[in-house]
């Protein structure tokens, strides 16, 4: 009787602990899931663009630390007698420890009992206390590489002025610019097809006063139909900013408005609608229009428009060109606040980001429509 008691008891124990170590366990599995789920949810809003870069600065908290590791360890020289000493200490450390029966309470108290229905006590020996002792002196080591390489990230990402921050936000504004200049590249294939030839830079009349920019050209042949609609308005007849078209010409084109642009520079010193891309003066002239037949050097050799960032003029100016050749990024040339680089639409309607740095001769090639100029690389 006396013995199914004590089966019956430790029976009882036995899954009193294993009811326990399943909590244990699933407590200890909480934090680790909400991580997951908080990595996971990041990393989809950034695909979507809700939560620009949010997702590149939890990648760089998290695992960057292992670039840290990866740069130091090369970097470190640890002698043999140095190791020796290291493995000496710990060894005598582990046996210590395992003289002294150095044990927590709670190793204690799971080794009372078995988690076997049988009830014998299976205790953790002096030998499995030293070996796991051993074991998590010798990851001590490499666990504090990381722990401060985690560290300096954290430090580094919350004072840099570096583009972890800004990536995701910068990743999406050159691709809707991209999306912006093939629309307009679109738009000038739709008027070339109508017209056997593409818009004039700008138009003028015999008094050399300015009428209409190559953008009110375009007006009727984007896919959208809001440009369209505000280029029905419009008096060709009258100068861009006559009093009869200047309240069109004040309403702002959402495909003409670089993405990463502040607002104040939506609008010109005089109060019209902006654009933020101008013409190649090499291609699009006062009252001079080319056809695909004439840009010899090729389309996909010839730049048409481009982002500018800084002089910026009202989409409905007449004189919106620049010169390529200038340095990008310097005053009154083509630019962005992109880094690096400014994208451009070539005549075959493809768009390509060209660096700042980019051979001034490259460039004068791109630019002429038929200069004959050999093209290196862009």
């Amino acid at each position: 009787m006396d013995g199914e008691c004590d089966s019956a008891v430790s029976d009882c124990r036995g899954m009193v602990v294993e009811q326990q170590s399943d909590a244990v366990t699933q407590r200890a599995g909480i934090p680790l899931n909400r991580f997951i789920l908080l990595v996971v949810m990041a990393f989809l809003l950034g695909l979507l663009g809700v939560a620009d870069g949010i997702f590149d600065v939890l990648l760089q908290l998290c695992f960057g630390w292992i670039s840290f590791v990866w740069r130091v360890i090369p970097q470190t020289a640890v002698s043999g007698e140095a190791i020796i000493s290291s493995l000496t200490l710990m060894a005598l450390t582990v046996g210590l420890m395992s003289v002294l029966q150095f044990r927590r309470k709670s190793l204690s108290d799971v080794a009372e009992v078995s988690y076997n229905h049988a009830g014998a006590a299976s205790s953790i020996g002096k030998g499995t206390w030293a070996v796991r002792v051993f074991l998590v002196t010798l990851l001590l080591f490499p666990a504090g590489m990381a722990f401060t390489g985690f560290c300096r990230n954290v430090v580094w990402v919350a004072s840099t002025d570096s583009t972890v921050w800004h990536s995701g936000r910068e990743t999406l504004a050159r691709s809707r610019a991209k999306n912006q200049l093939k629309q307009l590249g679109l738009a000038m294939h739709n008027f070339h097809e109508v017209h056997s030839a593409f818009p004039a830079g700008g138009t003028f009349d015999h008094f050399g006063d300015g009428r209409h920019s190559w953008t009110t050209a375009l007006l009727a042949h984007f896919e959208s139909g809001d440009p369209a609609d505000l280029g029905a308005k419009l008096r060709l007849d009258q100068p861009w900013d006559s009093p009869l078209n200047r309240r069109v010409m004040q309403q702002p084109i959402p495909e003409l408005l670089g993405p990463n642009m502040p607002e104040s520079t939506w609008v010109d010193d005089r109060g019209f609608a902006a654009t933020h891309y101008s013409g190649n003066a090499w291609l699009m002239g006062p009252n001079s229009s080319l056809a695909i037949r004439d840009i010899t050097d090729g389309t996909t050799n010839t730049l048409m428009i481009g982002q500018i960032r800084d002089q910026i003029p009202a989409w409905g100016n007449p004189v919106n060109w620049r010169d390529p050749t200038r340095r990008l990024n310097s005053p009154g040339a083509f630019g962005s606040l992109h880094v690096g680089v400014v994208q451009f639409l070539l005549a075959d309607g493809s768009v390509r980001a060209i660096s700042e740095n980019v051979d001034s001769q490259v460039m004068r090639a791109i630019s002429s429509p038929s200069g004959g100029e050999p093209v290196g690389a862009f």
